[in-house]
């Protein structure tokens, strides 16, 4: 695929290629930095564009970066939070071979994997996506108390 540049008047490199990227891809750290070595290169040498303007575009892609990792951990930290307060719980899980077979039992712990919660229902380890349907708290945890909770 061939592409073509141009140098616009505010020295920014525009490729055609750019163009036809995907909607909802994202632009990491390398190809942020290989764009900005770009405009550096194709930029007017009459009209050079101002330091503090490339310091500026770091410092928000920075903060950008920073923001994403936090977002991915604060998800993290809410799947963990889903899979303790199922502790006590019975659970409908199935099989991750055979999503059609379900078991039933009551989530006794939680494990943690790369960063990934699965719970542990009697002796099986289950991952929190083969869960198909959780009913309550069992009864030695609830002493046969009733709730009208709706979720």
């Amino acid at each position: 695929m061939s592409t073509t540049s141009s140098v616009s008047s505010t020295g920014v490199a525009e490729s055609s290629a750019a163009a036809t990227r995907k909607v909802g891809s994202t632009l990491g750290q390398d190809a942020f930095l290989k764009l900005l070595i770009t405009q550096m290169q194709n930029q007017d040498p009459l009209q050079p564009v101002d330091n503090t303007e490339y310091v500026s575009q770091l410092a928000t892609f920075s903060s950008l970066e920073q923001m994403t990792k936090m977002n991915n951990t604060i998800s993290d930290m809410n799947d963990g939070s889903k899979a303790l307060s199922l502790i006590g719980t019975t659970v409908a899980y199935s099989n991750s071979s055979d999503k059609t077979a379900t078991k039933t039992g009551t989530v006794k712990g939680v494990y943690y994997d790369n960063g990934n919660a699965s719970l542990m229902v009697g002796s099986d380890k289950v991952a929190m996506d083969n869960i198909v349907a959780v009913y309550g708290k069992s009864d030695s945890t609830s002493a046969g108390s009733t709730s009208d909770k709706t979720a």
